[in-house]
């Protein structure tokens, strides 16, 4: 009886344990994927605090964070990234380029310590953060057509600019003195975008086929004149630009007003009659010198024109990001898409940049703009 009762007692006791060891496993597990999901929640909610304060709070620490970490500031075409650490290093070596020249001889400053300084570098800013969309714009759109600009093809690109511009260690001491650069970033922020941006612009040439185009209309617009049409007529049917809803009329100009290539014909032009066809960069131009008068001591020419452009590579490249989807992570940007650049959100920057661009002569800063 007393065995008997032992043998029961003892599996009773067995089942017991082995039941509460599985209910404590059971509740372990339980406890450490409500730690391990908890932790990663608090992890998410850290983040996205962070990036939300990063990206929204105007304050200088935040700044610092963003320059320091790799956030993306734009997104292009989905694929290609621009991080604010990106964008900080590039202002930093054109500020420093600046910086270390002596514009003072020919009358020129460079201050962007003042807060219109402040202002100016901003301006400077934004011109560069287009420059770099536009970059990775075309290396996209040069991928997309199957060009790869390998390290070999970077590093004899590179080997062309130095033997243009000097030794490699002149060049590195440059680089390194104006920009902060060295040959390394040299090609990576100059050399390897220029590569893609040759190769692009020869595909946009096959594509477009230019010079066949372009030719036979201007040709179409000649044999119009020679059978007698008159010019008004003509540069209302054929011509590009403004010029043609007003018969081409471009008013009095003295010649060195004019593009270079058109200045020897329109000087020996004779009045009232159209000149042959003309080459110039942006295309082909059919002048006709309607009087000649003399002021302040120049011949000034009354023209019309009936011109042709050749298709641009810059036009072409704007219509295409104009179709890609930009993302802007910095609030005092906006994406437009109108004229695929960024523009200031703030209406004051708008006002100041107008303003300085209206009235740069004399700020270092703008030399180039």
């Amino acid at each position: 009886m007393v065995e008997t009762f032992l043998a029961v007692d003892f599996e009773y006791i067995y089942k017991n344990a082995r039941m509460n060891t599985t209910q404590t496993t059971d509740m372990k597990k339980m406890q450490m994927r409500i730690f391990l999901f908890g932790g990663i929640g608090a992890v998410l909610f850290a983040c996205s605090a962070l990036l939300i304060t990063v990206y929204a709070v105007p304050h200088p620490w935040a700044q610092i964070v963003r320059n320091q970490l790799f956030l993306p500031m734009v997104i292009v075409d989905g694929n290609q990234t621009i991080s604010f650490r990106e964008v900080a290093g590039n202002l930093a070596a054109i500020r420093r380029f600046y910086e270390n020249q002596d514009f003072s001889e020919v009358g020129l400053r460079v201050d962007f310590s003042s807060e219109d300084g402040k202002k100016r570098l901003k301006v400077r800013e934004k011109e560069l953060l287009n420059k770099m969309i536009e970059d990775h714009a075309i290396e996209s759109l040069a991928r997309e057509r199957g060009v790869v600009v390998t390290d070999e093809m970077v590093d004899q690109g590179v080997k062309r600019k130095l033997d243009e511009f000097g030794s490699t260690d002149k060049v590195a001491t440059d680089l390194e003195r104006l920009y902060g650069w060295s040959i390394d970033d040299f090609k990576e922020k100059i050399v390897r975008g220029a590569l893609y941006e040759d190769e692009l612009k020869k595909i946009f040439e096959r594509e477009n086929d230019t010079e066949t185009q372009v030719k036979m209309k201007i040709g179409e617009a000649e044999t119009s004149l020679a059978k007698g049409a008159a010019f008004d007529q003509v540069a209302s049917a054929y011509s590009d630009g403004r010029t043609a809803q007003d018969g081409g009329k471009l008013g009095w100009f003295a010649l060195e007003d004019l593009a270079p290539e058109l200045r020897k014909g329109v000087e020996s032009q004779r009045v009232g009659v159209p000149g042959g066809a003309i080459e110039s960069s942006l295309g082909f131009h059919i002048i006709s010198v309607d009087a000649v008068k003399e002021e302040d001591g120049k011949k000034r020419y009354q023209l019309r024109q009936i011109f042709v452009k050749k298709p641009a590579f810059s036009e072409w490249l704007s219509e295409q990001m104009r179709q890609m989807g930009v993302w802007v992570f910095d609030d005092e940007y906006d994406w437009n898409t109108e004229t695929a650049r960024l523009e200031f959100r703030s209406e004051a920057l708008k006002n100041f940049e107008a303003d300085l661009i209206r009235n740069k002569t004399g700020d270092a800063a703008f030399l180039f703009y």
